[in-house]
């Protein structure tokens, strides 16, 4: 090993740290953000609470084209025959839909199917419609469907110490001959860790 290069690995392994910007086991990353497909059918409101349970996410709007694009391979990897929550809704007023405009412009990006939202059959609650290729429309908020959530990627510092009692507590357990970054609970057991140490 180079000199420079053993003094540098030193100097870090005492002095220094990593930041990390990870996702929780089993969520995707797009961007800053952190996507899950529940893996269940429900209502509007329990996609909604599922959520805001799950890692204090949110249920996820699309809020540009890529982003949009993301989310639906990313569903129709998953389940390609239904359609999609999407935190879209104009429960407290009709008309009046949060978090997503009615059309693209200056408020923000919008992928509404022609005609829509048009409070067919008192839809509140926004979908990504699969009949529509994507689509935005409005639905009753009371049927059942898988929902996206999203949270911002999270910034962990990764110290030597968290690190170092990591990789020890990697050796103790028993990975079946396999790496111990494939065994399942590694994500989960880094963050555990290294979170501990902010």
């Amino acid at each position: 090993m180079d000199g420079a290069f053993q003094v540098i690995l030193v100097l870090w392994v005492c002095c220094g740290y990593i930041l990390a910007e990870i996702c929780p086991p089993d969520w995707n990353r797009y961007g800053e953000s952190c996507y899950f497909i529940s893996n269940t059918t429900m209502d509007w409101y329990q996609a909604n609470r599922t959520c805001t349970e799950r890692s204090r996410a949110n249920l996820a709007y699309p809020t540009s084209q890529p982003e949009q694009d993301y989310i639906w391979e990313l569903f129709q990897n998953k389940f390609p025959s239904t359609d999609l929550w999407i935190g879209c809704n104009d429960i407290e007023e009709e008309g009046n839909w949060q978090e997503c405009p009615m059309k693209s412009g200056t408020n923000g990006y919008a992928n509404w199917g022609d005609g829509e939202p048009n409070d067919q059959y008192e839809s509140d609650c926004g979908l990504i419609r699969l009949s529509n290729n994507g689509l935005w429309d409005d639905y009753p908020c009371t049927h059942g469907l898988f929902a996206v959530c999203k949270l911002p990627v999270c910034s962990v510092r990764l110290t030597p110490k968290c690190l170092l009692r990591h990789a020890m507590e990697e050796l103790e357990k028993s990975c079946s001959g396999k790496g111990c970054r494939s065994h399942p609970q590694y994500q989960t057991s880094l963050i555990d860790n290294c979170c501990d140490d902010q």
